[in-house]
């Protein structure tokens, strides 16, 4: 929001109980670890069409976001397990005693903090 742009209190209200709406589909969503990605590009582009075009939220329409997400190509379902399998082997290398073990696990724990 801009300073130009004023807002109706019912209708900021209105976006911030969308976003909690849509906060709890996308909880649900990424129950499954391989879909958290999914969920969240589909909330994410949910929330820009409600602010850009003012669509209805409801479950059906993330519905039909996520399956467009999830059909747009393997590249969201192959991130999340890349990213554990990455952080897996640093882990073991740390664990084995590597050079640069030490700034290896800050890295790591940062990287670790940050996913979640």
């Amino acid at each position: 929001m801009t300073g130009d742009d004023h807002r109706p209190p019912g209708e900021t209200l209105a976006l911030f109980a969308d976003c909690l709406l849509v906060g709890l589909m996308a909880l649900v969503a990424a129950l499954g670890v391989l879909t958290a990605y999914l969920a969240l590009v589909a909330a994410c582009a949910l929330l820009r069409d409600r602010v850009s075009a003012d669509v209805r939220i409801g479950p059906g329409s993330y519905w039909i976001r996520l399956r467009q997400v999830a059909a747009s190509g393997p590249a969201g379902l192959l991130a999340p397990p890349a990213i554990i399998g990455l952080l897996g082997l640093d882990a073991v290398a740390v664990a084995a005693g590597a050079p640069g073990g030490r700034a290896l696990a800050v890295g790591l724990g940062l990287v670790s903090a940050g996913a979640v």
